[in-house]
């Protein structure tokens, strides 16, 4: 599926952006504040995420990665999803990704993400975006890397819209955003 084609059905579909996506398993201490992965989203129906790079092209103290990143106007006006740590947004996935693989339709119902941690750039593009407006190796400028993705899902893309998170998860995020400060 082409990244017109995506793009036009992300926003027919009630979806504001698209990413690919990939998977990397849980971690103990994330860089947004030291969040542990499993803990932050067990029982609450989310799934945590990196973000690439880009997509947090803001970093705590000024660094240029990968601490505590957060989104910037100028990121959005490049194309790239205003998905900085702490962030949550609803979406499904595609039955298309990489590869040329286009089945058409979702490949699955509709699930709610939170970013607790970055993928940091890769120079060679192949996934994560070093900065924002660069595409990966697939032609995307938005990517998320889960750590467990639904059963069923290997690097589908993804259509997704921006939301708040639920008061549960902002509560048990609320150490780790202080860490952030």
């Amino acid at each position: 599926m082409g990244n017109l084609t995506m793009a036009l059905a992300a926003g027919s579909l009630g979806y504001s952006w698209q990413a690919s996506t990939t998977r990397y398993g849980d971690t103990d201490k994330t860089s947004c504040g030291g969040l542990d992965t499993a803990t932050l989203v067990a029982g609450t129906g989310y799934y945590s995420v990196a973000s690439s790079q880009a997509m947090q092209s803001k970093m705590l103290w000024g660094g240029s990665c990968c601490y505590c990143g957060s989104s910037t106007e100028e990121a959005a006006a490049l194309g790239v999803a205003p998905m900085g740590c702490f962030s949550c947004a609803r979406g499904r996935f595609l039955n298309a990704g990489p590869y040329g693989r286009d089945a058409g339709g979702f490949a699955s119902e509709e699930i709610k993400i939170v970013v607790s941690d970055v993928c940091p750039g890769d120079p060679t593009g192949t996934w994560c975006q070093p900065a924002p407006g660069d595409t990966n190796s697939v032609g995307m400028k938005n990517h998320f890397d889960f750590s467990v993705p639904p059963s069923g899902i290997n690097n589908n893309f993804f259509v997704f819209k921006p939301e708040a998170c639920s008061p549960e998860l902002e509560a048990r995020m609320s150490r780790a955003q202080g860490a952030c400060r």
